[in-house]
């Protein structure tokens, strides 16, 4: 998509749409060599996939992995990053491509990108069910005789968290009858 408008680009999914094109898909690009990620915009990763209906990824022309990275997190599904034995070899684009052991890390970080973009559902996961165990609620501090007006210096707050939340003991407080 380098330098391309989304004129252009809805020019380009027309023509694949005449022509019945089963797979397609836009790598977002910053035709610059390298490119400045602060140049990246990677936040049109998702617009580009809700615009033209299709798979979105990464061309990258940045120094490093670190944009690669971040576009997974916008949603990118393919990577493109130019490969080296070397940086020092000529041509403009042994710069910016990775060498074998940064092709490691990017695979690598990619794939933790990945697992940790998770799904849009808040909600604990199930390794956090330890979580219940270390959590604290409001337990007597004495022996609290039925029909006592409980205040402060009878409760204390500790673990495991099975009873009232910490955050309603103004409510406990107060309901009671006086």
């Amino acid at each position: 998509t380098g330098m391309a408008t989304l004129s252009d680009l809805d020019t380009i999914k027309r023509l694949v749409d005449i022509g019945k094109v089963e797979h397609f898909a836009l790598l977002k690009c910053t035709s610059t060599y390298p490119a400045d990620p602060k140049n990246s915009n990677l936040r049109t990763i998702p617009l580009l996939r809700s615009i033209f209906n299709c798979e979105v990824g990464l061309s990258d022309h940045t120094l490093g992995i670190g944009a690669s990275i971040a576009a997974v997190s916008q949603g990118a599904t393919i990577i493109e990053k130019h490969f080296t034995l070397a940086h020092t070899f000529d041509g403009p684009d042994h710069k910016l491509s990775s060498n074998p052991e940064e092709f490691r890390e990017l695979v690598r970080d990619i794939k933790i990108a990945y697992l940790a973009r998770g799904n849009k559902s808040k909600k604990p996961v199930e390794d956090e069910n330890f979580i219940k165990e270390i959590r604290r609620s409001i337990s007597a501090s004495v022996d609290i005789a039925k029909g006592s007006i409980i205040d402060n210096s009878m409760i204390v707050i500790r673990r495991p968290g099975h009873g009232i939340q910490p955050k309603d003991i103004n409510v406990l407080l107060s309901c009671q009858k006086k």
